[in-house]
């Protein structure tokens, strides 16, 4: 599972 968040004005992708 692919996906993006974006936490404190940044933005990062974690896979699962």
């Amino acid at each position: 599972m692919k996906g993006f968040c974006f936490l404190a004005g940044k933005s990062y992708v974690f896979v699962q």
